[in-house]
This record gives structure tokens, C-alpha cells and sequence, in this order.
């Protein structure tokens, strides 16, 4: 199932890092999904628990920041691997078992039109979140998401639950990032699928960051002009 991935150095190259930084590292992904929704229980629970020592859910998340840079500057091949150019084969989709996957693509990018023409409030969120930002701000946010939501969250997961739950996992946290409202977390799936099948197809960030940027890019020019 999973002959038409290329990602065995990133793979690699992750493995390499301790337990410990993969729990930093995974822990300041989960606090940033947290953050989407601060009403939540959870998140009022921690900041609770926080607030006992000073802090606030943000300050925290500032700090582990600091600590996630410093991984990453330490485990400078991992950095190398991630955004090497991408390898790929177009050709060979269609002789191995990402044609399933394609036919994956195809069909949420076919609800994704679904969705969005028959629920204005998904277009009305997207204008109202474009109005709220520069595009430099999109930019950033792009290339975070594939940091947090494709290299760490799907490699953390990787040695528990295997590639299939990895996967699955990853997109499904990615929609739940996205949880303006239902409609828009649905035409988030695609999204969420395509980016992550990029990244193993190619073996590296560069191609699913290039294309979660442009995606962005022409959002904002959709919306913002």
C-alpha cells in the first residue's frame, strides 16, 4: 500500500531524535490545535494549571517554541532532509497503489466544491480570516502547518500507530485545527489528505510547502481584492 512513498531518509532523520524532543515536539503541536479553541474545557483546564506558575497557555507555547528551534537547529540533517528537493516519479502513480490514493484526492476535492458552493459560510469564513491578515501572515502560516502538521505530528505518530494511523491521525488533527465550523473543517479534509500525500510521494517539505502556499496565496487574492 504504501509502495510510492519516498520519505525513507526523513523517516530516518526523525527516528534519529530523542524521545524526549519528540514529546517537546509533539506537545507544542497539540497546544497549538488547542489554541484554535480556547473555550474549550481543556484548554480553560490548562490554563488553569498554568496560571499556578505564572504563565498562560501562549507564554507556554512561546517558551516551547524557543525549545522547538533549538531541536531543530541541533538536528540540522533532519533540517536538510525535510527540505531537500523533491523526488518523484509521476509516471509510476499510476503503476502502484497511490492510484487509490489519487481517487482519494478526486473524491474530496470533489466534496470540497460541494461544500463550498452549498454552504456560503464557508466563503464568508475565508474572506472574514483574509480581511484579518497580511500575506506574509498566510505565508508563515503555510509553511508552520507543514511543520507542525505534516513533519512532527505524522512522524511522532509514526512508531506507535504505524503509517496508516499516522496518516489518517494527521489529517484528521489538521481538519480539527481548521474548526471555524463544520463546513469549513469538512472541505478541510482534502486539504489536510493532499498536503500529507505530497510529502510522502515526494520525500521531503519543499513540494507540499510550495503548494500549501500558493494555496494560500490565490485564497487571499480571492478574498482579499
Amino acid at each position: 500500500m504504501w509502495n510510492w512513498i519516498r520519505d525513507a531518509r526523513l523517516a530516518r532523520e526523525f527516528c534519529e531524535i530523542t524521545c524526549a524532543e519528540k514529546a517537546i515536539l509533539f506537545l507544542w503541536v497539540l497546544i497549538g490545535i488547542a489554541q484554535t479553541t480556547p473555550d474549550s474545557k481543556i484548554v480553560l483546564a490548562l490554563s488553569v494549571f498554568l496560571g499556578n506558575f505564572g504563565l498562560t497557555l501562549s507564554s507556554f507555547r512561546n517558551a516551547l517554541s524557543i525549545v522547538v528551534t533549538m531541536v531543530f537547529l541541533s538536528r540540522w540533517d533532519l533540517v536538510k532532509a525535510a527540505l531537500r528537493a523533491p523526488q518523484y516519479e509521476p509516471k509510476e502513480l499510476l503503476k502502484s497503489s497511490a492510484r487509490y490514493f489519487l481517487l482519494g484526492i478526486g473524491a474530496l476535492g470533489f466534496l470540497t466544491f460541494y461544500f463550498y458552493y452549498k454552504y456560503p459560510e464557508i466563503g464568508e469564513t475565508m474572506k472574514e480570516l483574509a480581511s484579518d491578515v497580511k500575506i506574509m501572515d498566510l505565508a508563515w502560516s503555510g509553511f508552520r502547518e507543514e511543520l507542525e502538521y505534516r513533519l512532527i505530528f505524522y512522524y511522532c505518530l509514526l512508531g506507535v500507530v504505524g503509517r496508516g494511523g499516522s496518516f489518517a491521525i494527521g489529517v484528521v488533527f489538521f481538519v480539527l485545527a481548521h474548526s471555524y465550523s463544520v463546513p469549513y473543517m469538512m472541505q478541510m479534509f482534502f486539504a489536510g489528505f493532499f498536503y500529507l500525500f505530497l510529502m510522502l510521494w515526494s520525500g521531503s517539505l519543499s513540494l507540499s510547502i510550495v503548494v500549501h502556499l500558493l494555496a494560500n496565496t490565490l485564497a487571499f487574492l480571492r478574498f482579499k481584492l
